[in-house]
């Protein structure tokens, strides 16, 4: 139950948990803007998306279930060192079709507000280090190896502190509307 880089564990649930709150929070804040508001809310529907995405990752283990199915039915995903990474290309491909959706609000939401756009597009880069490019190089051996204590409160610490970055963005951008 208390494995650092376990899944389905306490601390993949607190994880989860946090998210999860970062997620209701972030989409409740469109409740507080007046009808006039400048911007769509898409912007904080589509960080809570993915909020929501990383709290059900934490708490279900989505990532290690896609990596384990695609080596299970050979599906053909790319993978590194041939064991570990297929979640990789899904996500790309979500976060993707996410943008795609929302392409336009967002666009909007970044050139009216470009400081808050600036926040939430540093603390994704310092997310996405976490968890991704960390756990590729844990992947590899690196910085101890996966699971090692070193890689995993880095991998954790950059997730949760871009997360906070991201979170800090969309408060400064919902002042930013309700002084429009």
């Amino acid at each position: 139950m208390f494995d650092l880089d376990g899944e389905l564990i306490l601390g993949a649930w607190w994880g989860g948990g946090k998210f999860l709150l970062a997620s209701a929070a972030v989409a409740s804040m469109p409740l507080f803007f007046s009808e006039k508001r400048v911007v769509q809310p898409a912007l904080y529907w589509t960080v809570a998306a993915g909020f929501a995405w990383l709290s059900a990752d934490e708490i279900l283990a989505l990532h290690e279930k896609i990596t384990k199915y695609n080596k299970l039915l050979e599906i053909g995903l790319p993978m590194f060192q041939g064991a570990n990474g297929a979640w990789i290309g899904v996500y790309a491909a979500l976060f993707a079709l996410l943008v795609m959706i929302f392409f336009r609000p967002l666009l909007t939401s970044a050139r009216a507000d470009p400081k808050s756009a600036k926040l939430i597009a540093a603390g994704f880069v310092i997310l996405v280090s976490g968890a991704v490019v960390v756990e590729v190089m844990g992947y590899f051996q690196l910085l101890g190896g996966m699971g090692s204590p070193l890689q995993v409160f880095i991998e954790e610490s950059l997730e949760l502190f871009g997360a906070s970055v991201v979170l800090l963005g969309c408060v400064g951008h919902a002042v930013w509307v309700s002084r429009q």
